[in-house]
């Protein structure tokens, strides 16, 4: 695979998260108010929507938030109209069903990935000094090491890539359906196998891995642990509940009782010893914990009060 072809399969990956972002998360009824031209862009509106999602994981205010839209020239009208028509609508689905993709309960991550990939497009428009004005006009990034760091995300990473590196293969680890990324490991494990001119390589493999998204970092760097956590948490968005299991029951009927706790939960408790741990699902905190007699039951009685939802009870028959 060339360069110009990874280029092509990562452009086609950029534009792809765009159109899903948009799809799942842009309003009907956002279109009847004044939009900026720049919203035309799927990769703008995506980068509006993930900010409109991170503002309320942030605590911010609905209205603070349209009333800073406004401001930014991006959306027109009064901030009570911005509200109704945009942010509310998005902020209620993404507390509902979390952000698009794999990794729903997400929100920062889509943000960042959204904030790289738009500054990295912008870069190659417009003076670095315009694009550093409109990330603090738009997006207000938190300090200026923030701003540098998204600077460096480039737009088309591979454009240094001489056309020997493209030459290396074998198989390597899985990094979904990138064919970019899976090039980019066969480069980099004929680097560590000692092909090549070690120096010519690795300016090369430097330059392009420094371009990379933080998301694209990761899947190159495909890390168990992390993927274990992902899967847990997904595996939790479809358990509701489970009826408590006595001590000293005896074995029932599969249609008496319901199954039991998935693997990752009996994981967590048995093998690693966990009788309390904290997650969160989307903006929405989560503290998993399991009791395992009457006065643990007691305690954590308190807990499924006031509001709070009991999303599992598992206690396991020693």
């Amino acid at each position: 695979m060339r360069s110009d072809e990874m280029t092509e399969a990562r452009n086609r990956w950029i534009d792809g998260v765009s159109r899903e972002v948009v799809n799942a998360l842009w309003p009907g009824d956002a279109d009847r108010l004044q939009l900026a031209a720049e919203l035309d862009d799927p990769l703008w509106r995506a980068m509006t929507l993930a900010h409109i999602a991170m503002r309320d994981l942030l605590a911010y205010s609905m209205t603070g938030t349209a009333e800073l839209l406004s401001a930014s020239g991006l959306v027109g009208g009064l901030p009570e109209g911005v509200v109704e028509h945009l942010v509310e609508p998005v902020v209620r689905r993404v507390r509902v069903q979390g952000v698009p993709g794999p990794r729903w309960w997400d929100v920062r991550g889509l943000h960042v990935l959204m904030l790289e990939l738009w500054t990295a497009r912008r870069s190659v428009r417009v003076p670095q000094d315009q694009v550093v004005a409109e990330l603090r006009r738009y997006w207000a990034p938190s300090s200026p090491e923030v701003i540098a760091s998204l600077l460096a995300v480039a737009d088309d990473p591979y454009a240094q890539l001489p056309a020997s590196l493209c030459a290396a293969a074998d198989a390597v680890p899985a990094t979904g359906d990138r064919a970019d990324l899976r090039q980019l490991q066969r480069m980099i494990t004929a680097y560590r196998a000692g092909g090549g001119e070690a120096a010519a390589w690795l300016d090369a493999l430097s330059t392009v891995l420094a371009g990379l998204t933080v998301v694209e970092q990761a899947l190159l760097a495909a890390d168990a642990v992390v993927d274990y956590h992902d899967g847990c948490l997904a595996a939790f968005a479809g358990m509701y509940h489970y009826e408590h299991v006595g001590r000293d029951a005896l074995p029932g009927s599969q249609d008496e009782y319901p199954r039991p706790a998935p693997q990752w939960a009996q994981d967590q408790v048995i093998n690693g010893g966990a009788r309390c741990w904290h997650g969160h699902a989307g903006p929405l905190p989560l503290w998993f914990a399991t009791t395992e007699n009457d006065e643990h039951d007691r305690l954590a009685a308190p807990l499924l009060r006031d509001g709070r939802v009991r999303l599992a009870r598992v206690s396991w028959i020693s």
